[in-house]
């Protein structure tokens, strides 16, 4: 799952971004909660 989610950010983010995502998160339903480190606050949405 944490692969596809990197593919799925990758439409979004640099290859250089998606390296400083953490692999870990947690699902509740279709909700995928990921932690976002403050180096890429401005890509928050």
């Amino acid at each position: 799952m944490a692969h596809m989610l990197k593919d799925i950010l990758k439409e979004v983010l640099t290859h250089e971004e998606a390296t400083k995502i953490y692999s870990a998160f947690d699902i509740i339903g279709d909700i995928v909660i990921i932690r976002i480190p403050e180096s890429l606050n401005q890509k928050k949405s």
